[in-house]
């Protein structure tokens, strides 16, 4: 076994670390930039005893495509202990807004909420059912 590697190999090495690298720009969803962005924040209202609407905007910089977005619903603003979840698009023909009628909550009872794209979050809501 050769310990003292030749500068062939040491170029070789450097030249696939770098194009395994640089492949994870190109991959979708592997860059934080081509993330939906959520220029609106977050809403919350309707609420019931056992269920309430949540509303965000949730666009592609430069795109038109629909945002597929993941949904969540907890207890606790660090998201440790999570309720419900789901998926939603947010779609040209509605402005790229995405709405969700989350139910099996509790009765007047605090929850925090937030939506992603990717590894970009939404701002964090916070609501309440009523009694």
């Amino acid at each position: 076994m050769n310990h003292n590697p030749s500068r062939r190999d040491f170029v070789i090495r450097v030249a696939s670390l770098s194009a395994v690298a640089s492949s994870a720009l190109l991959l979708p969803g592997c860059n934080d930039e081509d993330d939906a962005e959520f220029n609106y924040g977050v809403a919350s209202g309707d609420p019931l005893a056992d269920r309430v609407m949540l509303w965000t905007h949730a666009k592609y910089d430069k795109a038109e495509d629909a945002v597929a977005l993941k949904w969540e619903v907890a207890t606790d603003n660090a998201f440790t202990t999570i309720v419900q979840t789901g998926t939603v698009s947010a779609t040209a023909d509605k402005d790229f807004t995405a709405k969700v009628d989350v139910g099996g909550l509790n009765a007047n009872t605090e929850y925090f909420y937030r939506f992603a794209n990717g590894k970009r979050l939404s701002p964090v809501g916070r609501t309440r059912t009523l009694p």
